[in-house]
């Protein structure tokens, strides 16, 4: 009896897994055949069907209606490099236009990156033989075999058999391999054989389920699972993993790229890994970027901002509705920044450093680091629009910040107005002091209640908010369809009309491009062919987003940054 339970549980052992390997489930999840150590991960819906919806924008057309071979011409390159980057142009437009395209990215497709097993080579060549693309058009796939095996620029290579699956190689203009693993609706495809042995391990591992694929990753789920499997498009990078790569590149010189100290400092200091997403809402599209660190290893200013509690911003419901940009922030802390400045300077930013604090103690008689600490951790910014009717564009800025010692601000300011020309005037109660300068044709003013200074180019957009009308921005239709939840706790708040405010940034670009051809002509002349041919029809291209809102926040070892851009009506 013992025999023969032995052997019924042999049978059904066996028995499962041939049906697994012949009848596998089409529910099979690509990144369950994708290593737990993987530097990146790519996640994409259809590749093809996102690149179809861009060419289907404002914002493509304009891209294709440019004339790039005289932007190019205009930006130095000759005409070897000109035409070359016409023959990549063309190549890719007749390959995206083309069948196999539709059918090989138009499913989910995943593109992951490996570790290096053996001593890094030159970066090039590790990113090629450690890259693999998993996708669910194998069926599909099969239908291109016999074409790509009798094309004059393939060369079929012997075929690999590995755990019972058949790696097909073929060699492509006599210089890039590729080999391709199908299995019903499964594609595995790399630039050598080891990716795709690594993804098949780990299929078969799936029996016994021994885990060791991206799915069990605790922080690659942690970030996915924030898309709450809404995403359409996901991508995943280990910066702690990714260094030493990095590195190479920049010793290496491959693509201009210089791992620099300062991408050192972004990339070493506590940044663990990074989650990238997209989210389509409709008329609304949401990205969001999570950041996982580890707090112990961030210098003391980054720590210190990384501590920092999300509140609710109390003001947000006063702001008026008449604006072009808004942005609020509880990480404005300058005399921790200045602090970190002094430490981290040496020698001429030392000087430097030392003759800034010179010049506040000789204007304020205090010091830059009591100076700073008149001020909160709060601050706001107002754009209410790009004015354009003067000699050049100029943005109508108000600035809030939250003031630790108002009573002394004020002492300083009263110091500092005292032999300029101005004016009071009284503003729902609160004195506002306009400085009367160029005639009185620019007022500059500021005014101090609530603990918070306001200062503005305008005594008008102060009077915005200590009289604020009927319309307020978390009634505005636009901020209310981007629904971003403002109201909640958050260390960062921004709004933006981006058809407004690109109007405005054409007319700026317009001024530059004319200041240039005043100071030197031959350079206006190229400067105005840039701007009129490449500049402001991609500006026009960016009117398709109507608005636009951006939210961040931390919690514990984390940064969440979400934005979300409002289309404009078909």
């Amino acid at each position: 009896m013992k025999r023969f339970f032995l052997f019924l549980v042999a049978i059904l052992i066996v028995g499962s897994a041939g049906y697994f390997l012949i009848a596998r489930p089409k529910g099979l999840d690509l990144l369950a055949l994708v290593p737990a150590d993987s530097l990146a991960v790519l996640d994409w819906d259809s590749p093809a069907g996102s690149y179809q919806s861009f060419l289907d924008t404002s914002f493509a057309e304009k891209l294709q209606g440019i004339d790039w071979p005289v932007i190019l011409s205009t930006l130095g390159y000759n005409k070897g490099e000109i035409a070359g980057a016409g023959s990549v142009a063309s190549r890719w437009k007749l390959f995206s236009e083309g069948l196999f395209f539709r059918e090989l990215f138009g499913k989910r497709t995943v593109v992951a990156l490996l570790p290096e097993k053996d001593t890094v080579r030159d970066p090039v060549t590790s990113i090629r033989n450690t890259m693999v693309l998993l996708s669910h058009s194998g069926g599909k796939f099969k239908n291109f075999q016999s074409m790509i095996a009798g094309s004059p620029l393939t060369t079929q290579l012997q075929r690999r058999n590995y755990q019972g699956y058949t790696i097909r190689g073929y060699l492509v203009k006599d210089r890039y391999p590729v080999y391709v693993v199908t299995d019903n609706d499964l594609l595995i495809a790399a630039f050598d054989p080891a990716p795709i042995q690594q993804c098949l391990d780990l299929l078969l591992a799936m029996l016994v389920r021994k885990g060791g694929a991206m799915v069990d990753n605790p922080a690659f789920s942690e970030l996915k699972q924030r898309a709450r499997g809404r995403d359409d498009f996901f991508l995943y990078f280990d910066v702690a993993a990714l260094k030493p790569l990095l590195r190479q590149i920049s010793l290496q010189r491959v693509i201009g790229f210089e791992y620099n100290s300062d991408i050192s400092d972004i990339m070493g200091h506590g940044l663990r890994q990074i989650g990238l997403y997209h989210q389509p809402m409709g008329r609304v599209h949401q990205l969001t970027a999570g950041m996982l660190f580890d707090k112990s290893g961030l210098p003391s200013f980054q720590k210190h901002l990384a501590g920092r509690a999300p509140i609710e911003n109390e003001n947000l419901s006063l702001v008026p509705a008449n604006l072009q940009i808004f942005l609020w922030s509880n990480w404005f802390d300058l005399s921790r920044w200045w602090q970190a400045t002094r430490e981290n300077s040496t020698g001429r930013d030392l000087k430097r450093v030392d003759r800034l604090d010179a010049a506040v103690r000789k204007y304020t008689g205090i010091g830059m680091e009591r100076f700073l600490d008149l001020f909160g951790d709060q601050f706001s910014l107002i754009i209410k629009e790009i004015a354009t009717s003067g000699f050049f564009p100029v943005p109508r800025i108000c600035i809030r910040i939250a003031l630790a010692d108002q009573e002394t601000v004020e002492t300083l300011l009263e110091k500092f107005i005292t032999d300029l020309p101005h004016r009071r005037d009284m503003v729902a109660t609160v004195p506002v002091v306009s400085v009367l300068a160029a005639d009185g044709l620019m007022q500059p003013s500021y005014a101090l209640f609530d603990n918070d200074l306001l200062f503005a180019d305008g005594r008008d957009l102060i009077e915005d908010i200590l009289k604020p009308g009927r319309d307020f921005l978390v009634h505005d239709p636009d901020f209310v369809k981007l629904d971003m939840v403002m109201q909640e706790p958050e260390n960062l708040i921004a709004f933006a009309r981006t058809g407004q405010l690109i109007n405005g940034l054409k007319e700026l670009v317009s001024w530059l491009g004319t200041n240039i051809a005043i100071r030197d002509e031959r350079a206006g002349a190229k400067s105005k062919i840039l701007i009129d041919q490449a500049v402001i029809p991609l500006l026009d291209g960016l009117t398709m987003f109507k608005a636009g809102a951006l939210r961040g926040y931390t919690r514990e070892d984390e940064l969440v940054l979400q934005s979300r851009v409002l289309m404009v009506d078909e």
